[in-house]
């Protein structure tokens, strides 16, 4: 999203330009990025290693209880 430039192909391999983004734009995603993009992201890896964490101590606790 933030990339200084953008690789496309209009019809096959042979035909690909590159495309360097002007500067508003790259400002723009980058303000779109930290504000919108970054805290859903920091949410997400936070939820999802809470909740690994959790079912790991889950199953060991279920292993260690069945002995």
């Amino acid at each position: 999203m933030t990339s200084e430039r953008v690789e496309y192909e209009e019809s096959g391999w042979y035909d690909g330009q590159i495309w360097i983004k002007p500067l508003p734009l790259k400002e723009k995603e980058s303000l779109i990025a930290s504000i919108e993009v970054k805290p859903i992201l920091k949410n997400l890896i936070q939820s999802l290693s809470i909740i690994s964490i959790l079912v790991l101590s889950g199953m060991l606790l279920f292993q260690y209880y069945n002995f």
